[in-house]
């Protein structure tokens, strides 16, 4: 590492070949120049991710900011760069800005292939907004860490709402035709699901519900306490704070198992499933039962 100031207010920083954990660093550049009322800095990062896989995937990033210190700005102008095969740009520039008391984010648009991220936040001492919204994201992003890779689509929502003491969360995602990205997957039905999750008055509420058509059904509900807060940060799950929660299974292994590659062993059978959870944080209780009808193997 190489680092140069001069008196002018430039500086740079200059990292190469360094290991960390999975990720490579081929290069990371960054300098700045300006004064205490503005200072503009430019990034380059040239990297790749090694998961263990066969492959290693590239990460670049080309990045471009002005700083204005006295009056507590962030612009960040430029933003782009490849996450593997995937490209990933702002489409329009973001801003940080705090004063009297506030803190705002404005991020309108990040695009990651066809798929697009936007945030906006804002958090004063007795209220906090935020709002995270992503389209069509590619699940084939998974194949950076994973092999195989699944592929389809992630939609979604994440909102905050209330005060530092007492905020409140709610999350909605939905995926859909989502499949393994392998030969033998082709003609498998794809997955659709949808969940659900409120984090408010000292509750966790969840529902989730998935959909495979003649292959899969599954649905659950449940409750788990949590105490949180933003300010000072805090979460807890409470010892004593009784869980509840049930789930409905429905499995066909013949489509499963054709997908996963397994040809020469024909595994046929459909399971289905109940099954509740109750009992405390410190001492949960799980019953149910699930059923196995029309069985059959033939090899």
């Amino acid at each position: 590492m190489c680092i140069r100031d001069s008196p002018e207010g430039n500086a740079s920083v200059n990292v190469r070949a360094l290991n960390a954990g999975p990720a490579y660093v081929e290069q990371l550049r960054i300098e700045a120049r300006g004064d205490i009322t503005q200072i503009q800095a430019t990034a380059t990062l040239d990297a790749a991710i090694d998961a263990g896989l066969p492959e290693r995937h590239p990460i670049t990033c080309r990045l471009e900011s002005r700083i204005a210190p006295t009056e507590q700005q962030l612009f960040l102008e430029r933003f782009e760069g490849h996450v593997g095969a995937f490209p990933y740009a702002l489409e329009k520039p973001a801003s940080a800005a705090y004063a009297d008391g506030t803190a705002v984010i404005l991020a309108p648009e990040l695009r990651i292939a066809d798929g697009r991220i936007s945030l906006e936040a804002r958090h004063t001492d007795d209220h906090v907004s935020a709002a995270l919204r992503f389209d069509a994201i590619p699940l084939a992003l998974t194949r950076l860490v994973a092999d195989p890779s699944v592929v389809g689509r992630l939609d979604g929502t994440v909102t905050l709402s209330g005060t530092p003491q007492t905020p409140e969360m709610r999350m909605q995602l939905d995926i859909a035709d989502a499949r393994l990205d392998i030969e033998t997957a082709e003609g498998f039905e794809p997955l659709a699901a949808h969940i659900d999750v409120v984090l408010a008055l000292g509750m966790l509420d969840l529902s989730a519900r998935a959909d495979m058509e003649d292959t899969l059904a599954f649905t659950a509900t449940g409750q788990v306490p949590v105490e949180w807060r933003l300010q000072p940060w805090y979460m807890a799950l409470p010892d004593d704070g009784p869980l509840t929660g049930a789930a409905a299974l429905e499995v066909a292994f013949m489509p499963i198992t054709q997908a996963l590659g397994m040809i020469e062993h024909h595994v046929d059978a459909r399971l289905t499933g109940d099954f509740q959870l109750s009992g405390t944080v410190q001492a949960p209780e799980a019953s149910g039962e699930a059923h196995i009808r029309d069985g059959r193997y033939e090899n």
